[in-house]
């Protein structure tokens, strides 16, 4: 790639603050964000892959953007940003409007093990238990007994050996706990940044990590440092994803990464939350910017 005319800080602070107002916000402020925990998706018959189906099926799809333990936990406290469990906690209760766990797994009975003990986590707590085990003595019904006797949280009970094609109390719990939400919308909040980086480089790419660190710290006015951390998470997040891809001109999006920012924009089967003729009309500025030589614009 050729080399470009450098945008002012000015220039790309606008830019920032396009991509923050006009995508990033959009986002995070429309769709309810769900945690979604439980056996993994390899394993068969995995309740939470069922619960996962019926909640993205049909219209409902377009409100829910659902996130995974095992896509965000291992890279976040093994990855760069080396966050340890307690802050992970934090990050989690400021992230998400629920917590959905279906305690069918070790991995599952640890998580809800921490979730009833962490206050912040507690209320934004939907445990989905299978109705045959309701009145058996178990671990699980006694950290059960703790949510009822606490007030915070939800307890929804499911026939599973039933078709989930219908989940109405579990919709209702999710849409009362968004409705007392504490989601915190915040660019480098490590979960939250890879919409960010994601939408940077749908218009920019391919683009490379130093830009994308700085627009991250312009959107959100953090400091380097912090800007750094949450950019490098997110990329290691997209890539394992295989959302996005490292070529030598910068990172580009796959075709799953396309798919996966034009689905963060749904409102309905042919509504969005963005304006994607004005995103298209940034993305011609950009390409002006870096193949003619033009100044980059942004109005």
């Amino acid at each position: 790639m050729k080399s470009l005319r450098q945008p002012s800080t000015e220039q790309l602070k606008k830019l920032a603050t396009r991509i923050s107002d006009e995508v990033f916000n959009k986002i995070h402020s429309s769709k309810t964000t769900i945690f979604l925990c439980g056996a993994s998706k390899e394993k068969k018959d995995s309740k939470r892959e069922k619960i996962a189906n019926a909640l993205t099926g049909g219209w409902y799809s377009f409100h829910y953007d659902i996130l995974y333990p095992e896509d965000l936990f291992d890279e976040l406290m093994m990855g760069p940003s080396q966050q340890d469990l307690m802050s992970m906690e934090n990050i989690l209760a400021e992230s998400v409007d629920a917590i959905v766990l279906v305690p069918e797994s070790p991995g599952a009975f640890a998580e809800l093990g921490a979730f009833v003990t962490n206050e912040a986590l507690r209320e934004k707590l939907i445990c989905v238990q299978d109705i045959k085990y309701k009145k058996k003595k178990s671990f699980i019904n006694y950290a059960l007994r703790l949510i009822k006797k606490s007030k915070k949280g939800e307890i929804v009970y499911i026939n599973f050996t039933e078709e989930l094609g219908e989940t109405d109390s579990l919709r209702k719990a999710i849409s009362k706990m968004r409705r007392s939400s504490s989601k915190v919308v915040n660019i480098v909040n490590v979960i939250q940044t890879e919409s960010f980086v994601l939408s940077s480089i749908y218009l920019l790419e391919p683009v490379l990590r130093e830009l994308l660190v700085t627009l991250v710290m312009l959107a959100s006015e953090a400091n380097e440092k912090k800007a750094k951390i949450a950019t490098t998470a997110a990329l290691s997040i997209l890539m394992k994803k295989k959302m996005i891809q490292l070529t030598p001109d910068g990172y580009q999006l796959t075709q799953a990464g396309i798919k996966r920012f034009l689905e963060l924009g749904k409102h309905g089967k042919s509504k969005s939350y963005f304006d994607l003729e004005a995103l298209d009309q940034m993305r011609i500025d950009i390409l002006s910017w870096k193949y003619r030589d033009k100044v980059l614009t942004v109005s």
